[in-house]
């Protein structure tokens, strides 16, 4: 191969990473249209920066996403990078199992940002919430298990971080935020349930905590049918099996962490 060919080689590559940056993923056609290339091109782009760990494929949507080795070359480790490259797999083979929608969301200010969806491959979807979702963290389940790890001054920190962008999301339903009695008896026993933020409430919620070194660092939520399924029945059929789930990305992300340590050094949950 010329020079001129591995320069090529280079911008087209570079071009993948930009393109991902921006849209969060694409598919093989997206790339051979922004890149001008034919698609068997871009797939074969796409599949080497695969190999070299810079992206991820999705076998089940088809997308190829960032992985977290990639965002350690602009901005240094980025510890929700590398709990959604674990959890993605381990959601893929619930939602096959439950055929439910789950989502893995991280804390970010006085919001919760949903970071691996199975919205779009749940037959028992309602709604299709896309990756970068953010909502409050007062609104939902998935942020009371985050706060059920907070202090109650850090709680009440978080907690008007949360009032100040809740005005924006209209027609959502605005649940009371639990006490610290409530809050501290969810973190005791491992999960929290309640109801969707959809002003009909057509919705459940169950959310259970995933730890990282013994530390807080995402919620794991089952979302269901109320109709279909009970609070009560819910916990019976299927709080064993998403927390065992949580407990898989916990072992994921220890596996990727042993595998980093050789550049990162040794690896630490951050704290919130």
């Amino acid at each position: 191969m010329t020079d001129k060919n591995h320069l090529s080689s280079l911008r087209r590559g570079l071009a993948a990473l930009s393109l991902l940056n921006y849209h969060g993923r694409v598919t093989p056609s997206q790339l051979a249209k922004h890149c001008d290339v034919p698609r068997t091109t871009a797939h074969r782009i796409l599949a080497t920066l695969v190999d070299e760990g810079y992206v991820v494929h999705d076998e089940v949507s088809h997308y190829y996403s960032l992985s977290s080795q990639v965002r350690r070359l602009a901005s240094g480790f980025s510890q929700d990078g590398l709990v959604a490259e674990a959890g993605r797999p381990v959601l893929q083979d619930l939602c096959k199992k439950l055929m439910m929608p789950s989502g893995l969301t991280t804390p970010v200010g006085g919001n919760m940002v949903l970071q691996v969806s199975t919205d779009f491959n749940a037959p028992l979807a309602l709604r299709r919430l896309p990756e970068g979702t953010a909502f409050p963290i007062t609104f939902g389940s998935s942020g009371h298990v985050y706060l059920a790890h907070c202090g109650v001054e850090q709680r009440r920190k978080i907690i008007a971080m949360a009032a100040l962008s809740s005005g924006s999301f209209v027609g959502l339903r605005h649940p009371p935020v639990p006490s610290d009695a409530t809050l501290d008896a969810m973190r005791v026993s491992g999960y929290a349930v309640g109801r969707g933020a959809d002003a009909d409430c057509r919705e459940g919620l169950l959310a259970v905590p995933v730890y990282f070194n013994g530390a807080y660092v995402a919620s794991l939520t089952l979302r269901f049918m109320n109709r279909i399924y009970s609070l009560e029945a819910i916990l019976e059929k299927f709080l064993v099996v998403v927390q065992e789930a949580s407990k898989d990305i916990e072992q994921e992300l220890n596996r990727k962490a042993s595998e980093q340590t050789t550049s990162l050094g040794e690896l630490t949950a951050v704290p919130f």
